[in-house]
């Protein structure tokens, strides 16, 4: 093919010309991001017109900010919400930001072997068999506050139309690890004065007496990744006495979010 006389540019020099590499290309092509605008039947050489530079660059450009690939495929694809998901974005690279700045002083502690900035006493405390109503949830950390808001609000609709009594604080139960790459799921849960029914995504059971190790939590000790070392404590508190982990951790929500936010870790263990 004579790249000259049609007008087109040989994979290579359509990388230079865009500033990305030969392997995103090959990558953008697979996704269907970026297709080339023709391709050599016999030797499978890829060749791009100048048309296609703005694209390109565009996609360059996305990536400098960090932007997922699923995300830039929507930005493309639904220009008018352009602005509303880079919005997102934005403010998810600044939560990341703050999570990352507060931190450096438990990862310095961490490195130099010191004792956790929040040695909370942990308790033990036998908690008795209760009925519950619950909805699951696979949802990554940046969207887990309004997941559980949202979560919390539905369960509480639910017990009302069903004229059941709230006998508790909310709580989730992590079945899985819940972070920036990972998607739990979380069984959202709300304690109820007797057994309800089961209605849609939302499941009624009772779920059986446990004896917990208990770490509480205030304030800032309640933000992400924070929160995490209360985690870490039940875990270790459990080891440590020779007892073993049963099931997966619970994280009761006293109060709301706020300056006074109070939450509590339960991990139950047996002999």
């Amino acid at each position: 093919m004579n790249e000259s006389r049609q007008g087109l540019l040989a994979i290579g020099s359509f990388a230079k010309a865009t500033q990305l590499s030969i392997k995103a290309l090959r990558l953008y092509d697979q996704l269907g991001l970026l297709k080339p605008s023709h391709i050599d039947p016999d030797s499978g050489y890829r060749y791009y017109g100048n048309d296609q530079l703005h694209r390109a660059r565009l996609i360059r450009m996305l990536r400098q900010m960090e932007l997922p690939l699923a995300e830039i495929r929507r930005v493309l694809g639904e220009p008018d919400e352009a602005w509303a998901t880079l919005q997102a974005h934005v403010r998810a690279l600044e939560d990341l930001a703050a999570q990352a700045r507060r931190m450096i002083r438990d990862v310095m502690s961490h490195i130099h072997e010191e004792e956790p900035t929040m040695a909370n006493e942990v308790q033990v405390r036998e908690v008795p068999a209760r009925p519950i109503i619950s909805i699951t949830q696979r949802v990554k950390v940046q969207q887990l506050g309004d997941t559980i808001g949202a979560g919390i609000a539905a369960l509480v609709a639910i017990a009302e139309a069903q004229g059941g009594e709230v006998a508790g604080a909310p709580f989730g139960i992590y079945h899985g690890p819940i972070n920036a790459d990972e998607d739990g799921p979380i069984e959202i849960c709300l304690p109820t004065a007797t057994l309800l029914a089961d209605q849609g995504e939302v499941s009624a059971a009772t779920l059986p007496p446990m004896r917990a190790a208990v770490a509480t939590l205030r304030g800032e000790q309640c933000e992400f990744p924070r929160v995490l070392e209360g985690y870490d404590q039940t875990y270790d508190w459990i080891r440590r006495h020779g007892y073993r982990h049963a099931g997966s951790p619970h994280e009761v929500w006293v109060s709301p979010p706020g300056a006074d936010e109070h939450m509590e870790v339960l991990w139950a263990f047996e002999e």
